[in-house]
């Protein structure tokens, strides 16, 4: 058994009773220049972790 609709397609889910409304361009703006910090601050991070993954390597020669 199968819970479809009538016409052999799922129901759409129930409403929250809020309507999507589309972001302020400001709002939008902030954000990608958000984007753009973390995935600067995550390079960083990387580049960091391969640092000391090289210099913390017991199979390095000293």
């Amino acid at each position: 058994m199968t819970l479809e609709h009538p016409t052999g397609q799922v129901p759409p889910a129930p409403r929250t009773g809020r309507a999507a409304q589309p972001p302020a361009s400001g709002d939008v703006a902030a954000l990608r220049r958000r984007i753009r910090e973390l995935e600067h601050e995550n390079e960083i991070l990387r580049e960091a972790s391969d640092f000391f993954t090289r210099e913390l390597d017991p199979r390095r020669p000293r």
